[in-house]
């Protein structure tokens, strides 16, 4: 009996708050009245004192009937804003989910000078590392050709659509082939500046010193990179081959070191020759065969080029220079 008066006086309890909840509008409370916007598919709802019109810089605009209200003096303190509309975007970031590691408040991964983000959809690049056009769906993705992988007929065709149907979205949604043809690479532009970062530990200038003799990496994950302890140092005179511990499963990268060792006769003696001892700058057997199906990421320190790959090979090789900030 006391589990049955318990459970009836739950219900009501439940019943009584589900009706408060439905009855309740606390916005209306505070003299507000909200409404839903629809900028993000309706994944998110916002309210504004202010619906219609907005200030942007010193002009007060209907977003209604798109016509200026008012133009505003310029305030010649320059040391505080006093607004009587505050200004803001006109929605939360849809994609602001998908990207946990960068704030919803920044604007281009707080890279505005080196990047824009016009409307957020996905790059096509080529093995130049330039952007050759988008498939205007909105989700900041970067994909790459994969130069290595496809025939000269296969790429140059994946190419010339990508040209021509910049922005299609409905083009690219009925061509499967133009994204099999391509590997997506980390869209993160600032995720791929701190892969950069930390493998130029080896500074590219090869040499005998222990920076440039061992391997760097770690790993990438939802534009999150996570730093490695560097491997030991190595000696390309005994193998051509350093290596770094990584963890299995995920998206790796690490460098290939610039070190070399140069043998041969003393400086001065006629007719002598030189051997030059150097590390092997693509992905070696070992970095393919335990790939898996993650899209992986070696830097060449001798050569700067970055070679993505996975199980099956190398896809494609980009100058490291176009790598973090591509051509447009």
């Amino acid at each position: 009996m006391k589990k049955l008066i318990l459970l009836v006086s739950s219900i009501a309890l439940l019943g009584s708050n589900a009706t408060f909840a439905k009855d309740k509008d606390i916005f209306k409370e505070h003299g507000f009245n909200k409404a839903p916007l629809t900028l993000s598919n309706g994944r998110f709802n916002e309210f504004f004192k202010n619906e219609e019109v907005v200030q942007i810089g010193t002009v007060l605009l209907n977003t209604k009937t798109n016509k200026v209200v008012a133009f505003l003096e310029e305030d010649t303190t320059k040391t505080k804003y006093l607004a009587e509309f505050s200004s803001r975007w006109l929605s939360p970031d849809p994609l602001a989910e998908k990207y946990y590691s960068v704030s919803p408040y920044v604007y281009c991964h707080n890279n505005p000078v080196n990047r824009i983000d016009p409307d957020g959809r996905a790059d096509f690049w080529n093995e130049k590392g330039k952007v050759i056009g988008n498939d205007g769906v909105d989700n900041n993705k970067v994909y790459v050709i994969r130069k290595e992988a496809l025939s000269k007929e296969d790429y140059k065709t994946t190419t010339s659509f990508i040209k021509a149907n910049k922005g299609n979205a409905k083009a690219f949604s009925s061509n499967e082939t133009v994204y099999t043809n391509s590997i997506e690479i980390e869209g993160s532009s600032s995720a791929r500046q701190a892969m950069v970062t930390e493998i130029s530990k080896d500074n590219g200038s090869g040499g005998t010193k222990d920076a440039n003799n061992r391997e760097y990496g770690g790993t990438v994950k939802n534009g999150v990179v996570t730093t490695a302890t560097p491997g030991d140092v190595a000696n390309p005179k005994t193998d051509a081959t350093a290596s770094i511990t990584l963890p299995s499963g995920s998206s790796t990268f690490h460098s290939h070191p610039s070190g070399e060792i140069v043998d041969g006769s003393p400086i001065g003696t006629l007719g002598g020759s030189t051997t030059t001892h150097y590390f092997t700058q693509s992905p070696s057997p070992l970095d393919v065969s335990t790939a898996g199906s993650s899209t992986h990421y070696v830097y060449g320190r001798s050569d700067n080029n970055v070679y993505i790959y996975n199980e099956v090979g190398v896809q494609v090789v980009i100058p490291m220079k176009n790598f973090v900030n591509p051509k447009k």
